[in-house]
């Protein structure tokens, strides 16, 4: 059978956020990402999808893309997927995927980036016995990914003749928007 991983909102950055106390915040989030790559390939896993905010920003640091790049290149027998995530692109727009970090990584097919309820195809498996599961992108605030959300079911979401489909969504979950309802760090530190 096809198997598949999937994570979320890694937040890869060097910086540590205030609210941690970690001393390499970078190499905790890599320790954090090794242990799901080793985990795959001792499983026999071969692709991992990312469901969006991969980085903290849309830019990241060298230091950054370089431990990041060899990380995957470290076990470059799993394909990683991912979606554009808010944190991901400029203006929180995936429209604007050419101007980030995560885009060069998808140009340069270190991974591979999928936004508007478009298929992932560079590791697709197909035979004639197990046709695999497909894996859609819907990257944060596309069309696809609102009417998605919407209540939309795309045909391509279906299960057909014994096909296995799967949308991976960065969205918020519910019919509020709550942008307003998250307090800063320093609010939380005031208490």
């Amino acid at each position: 059978t096809d198997k598949l991983i999937f994570i979320a909102d890694v937040h890869l950055r060097c910086r540590t956020p205030e609210s941690r106390t970690d001393a390499d915040f970078l190499s905790t989030v890599l320790g954090k990402l090794t242990y799901v790559f080793e985990y795959a390939r001792n499983n026999k896993i071969d692709r991992i999808g990312c469901a969006g905010d991969l980085g903290d920003l849309p830019t990241w640091s060298s230091r950054a893309v370089y431990a990041f790049v060899e990380l995957l290149k470290s076990y470059s027998d799993i394909h990683f997927l991912c979606v554009a995530g808010n944190h991901d692109v400029p203006g929180s727009s995936a429209a604007t995927l050419h101007a980030s970090t995560l885009g060069v990584l998808d140009v340069a097919d270190v991974l591979e980036v999928r936004n508007d309820g478009e298929l992932f195809t560079r590791a697709r498996k197909t035979t004639t016995t197990n046709r695999g599961i497909n894996v859609y992108g819907y990257g944060f605030a596309t069309a696809a990914t609102k009417e998605l959300l919407a209540g939309g079911t795309p045909q391509h979401l279906c299960d057909l003749d014994g096909q296995v489909s799967v949308g991976l969504v960065h969205a918020p979950v519910g019919p509020d928007d709550d942008r307003g309802v998250w307090k800063s760090v320093s609010a939380v530190k005031a208490k």
